[in-house]
């Protein structure tokens, strides 16, 4: 369950992501950010929203592949540990009730 909500949000935060980084640059465009170098603020918050957004969404959707990978791997555990009991119950005689 918190895997996928890590996944999505990874793919929200992507989206808004590329949303914002692009409206950004397009208003640095309209306002000729690009032209002249002491206007390239914009042109810098821009890229620099694009690359964390993009790392933060990498990083998302990567914790949530490694949950995905431990809950599969404590699965596969506790079956082995159960069929492990369930042999060791099959091998060991039951006692008899008064002590014998």
């Amino acid at each position: 369950m918190v895997a996928t909500a890590l996944t999505a949000l990874g793919a929200v935060s992507f989206v808004t992501t590329i949303v914002v980084g692009s409206l950004i640059l397009y208003n640095a465009k309209r306002v000729g950010a690009f032209s002249n170098p002491w206007d390239s603020t914009r042109v810098a918050i821009g890229l620099a929203v694009l690359a964390v957004g993009v790392i933060l969404s990498a990083l998302l959707v990567g914790v949530s592949r490694v949950i995905e990978y431990l809950v599969a791997d404590l699965r596969l555990r506790a079956r082995e540990v159960e069929a492990r009991t369930d042999e060791h119950r099959l091998e060991v005689p039951p006692r008899a009730a008064n002590g014998d």
